[in-house]
């Protein structure tokens, strides 16, 4: 007996039902295939593609978020000491240089509390300093520290007040020096000193 096209049809078609939790808590998505034509559809909200995407993508994702997982803490960990660095002694485009640029620098950059004795700050590009850490415009120094082959712009700034607690006094020294810093995996994470070439 010849079977009828309904009848032919579900017999060519099975639905497979598909449950994932929803990412924003709205339940639970009921997906069904078409595993004739390949093709999913949401049965309650008829979006094809999103589900398509989400079922095929889904695997990958969830493996690359647990690598991110895995590496991120280690590169925010690497590069904690030289965002440190870059903001206690980096100031590329500095104003006046005097007494009122420490103080006001010295309140911006979180060193006022308590009062930091002594901090200078570099007049600088983030590459021109890094050099130092690279032969570019760097030497070996004193034992695992860097000195640098040409001298940058600097504002030394030192505490005035007797007490360490705030308000914060300085004293502005600015010049042309040396700078000999540390370098982490070719970072710059420490400002050792800074000095007038001979």
């Amino acid at each position: 007996m010849a079977l009828t096209a309904v009848e032919s049809a579900d017999a060519r078609f099975e639905q497979v039902k598909v449950f994932l939790p929803s990412c924003a808590g709205h339940g639970r998505w009921r997906l069904n295939r078409d595993l004739s034509t390949g093709r999913r559809e949401d049965a309650r909200k008829g979006e094809p593609l999103l589900e398509e995407m989400v079922m095929d993508l889904g695997p990958l994702l969830l493996v690359f978020m647990m690598g991110l997982g895995l590496t991120l803490p280690t590169l925010a960990q690497n590069n904690y000491r030289y965002e440190h660095f870059l903001t206690q002694h980096r100031d590329a485009n500095p104003r006046g240089r005097d007494k009122k640029y420490c103080e006001s620098m010295m309140a911006k950059r979180g060193m006022t509390t308590p009062c930091k004795d002594r901090n200078t700050f570099i007049h600088a590009s983030k590459k021109e300093i890094k050099a130092v850490c690279e032969d570019k415009n760097g030497t070996p120094y004193n034992g695992g520290l860097r000195k640098s082959k040409t001298p940058f712009q600097v504002t030394i700034c030192k505490h005035t007040g007797g007490s360490p607690r705030p308000p914060c006094y300085y004293k502005a020294t600015s010049g042309s020096r040396d700078i000999v810093i540390a370098c982490e995996k070719g970072w710059p994470v420490h400002f050792d000193e800074s000095f007038y070439r001979p």
